[in-house]
């Protein structure tokens, strides 16, 4: 079978099911992959979150639920979520999720969170790259928001950044580290992306 494109991108792999093509390697870049998070992570993702500063910054905020609350916060309200890993496979390095999807109206908000051990390495990032990836193509999302601390965008640098825009604050909406903060909302909008370089048929052209 001759190889099918995407975007002038090769896809190696035939339709699967009479939908495609689906790109070779769809979850898998240079330096990372996502895969299904395994049950027996749970206690490990629940440890990472409560290092600081990530347990005043994240997802409880400085509460600390019970193992079996916490299990059900990290799947409430979830369509999508996937474990970064290596590319070449070991153990999860940071998540990635999509939630609250309102598909009638084409939009979801997303979240992720980076290992401390592996923050500012750069490569775990692509993990991230490679679920805005599978969001658009898998789901007809219009837009993927954020809801971020004030004090995280400052992370928000080069050409990735300048895809995301900022649509919305909320001022003084959390209190954090003795202090009141913004909650921000960003946005990826599915018309910047696919014009941008890290598009799924861009990324699988530069393997």
């Amino acid at each position: 079978m001759k190889p099918a494109t995407l975007n002038g991108a090769t896809a190696t792999q035939p339709p699967v099911n009479g939908i495609g093509p689906y790109p070779s390697g769809f979850r898998v870049g240079r330096r990372a992959r996502l895969d299904p998070i395994e049950p027996h992570e749970y206690d490990l993702i629940a440890r990472m979150e409560a290092l600081p500063p990530t347990d005043i910054l994240y997802r409880n905020m400085a509460m600390t639920p019970s193992p079996g609350a916490f299990v059900e916060s990290l799947w409430h309200g979830v369509s999508v979520q996937f474990a970064i890993r290596p590319a070449a496979g070991g153990d999860l390095v940071g998540l990635v999720a999509c939630y609250n999807s309102d598909f009638r109206h084409g939009h979801a908000t997303i979240a992720a969170h980076i290992f401390d051990d592996f923050r500012g390495r750069g490569w775990p990032i692509e993990g991230v790259v490679l679920f805005v990836n599978y969001l658009f193509f898998g789901f007809s999302y219009r837009k993927l928001y954020a809801d971020v601390i004030d004090l995280n965008l400052p992370t928000l640098r080069g050409e990735a950044g300048r895809l995301v825009r900022e649509e919305g604050r909320l001022v003084d909406h959390y209190f954090v580290a003795g202090e009141h903060r913004d909650r921000v909302t960003l946005a990826i909008h599915r018309t910047d992306w696919v014009r941008s370089r890290y598009w799924i048929a861009a990324t699988a052209a530069q393997r």
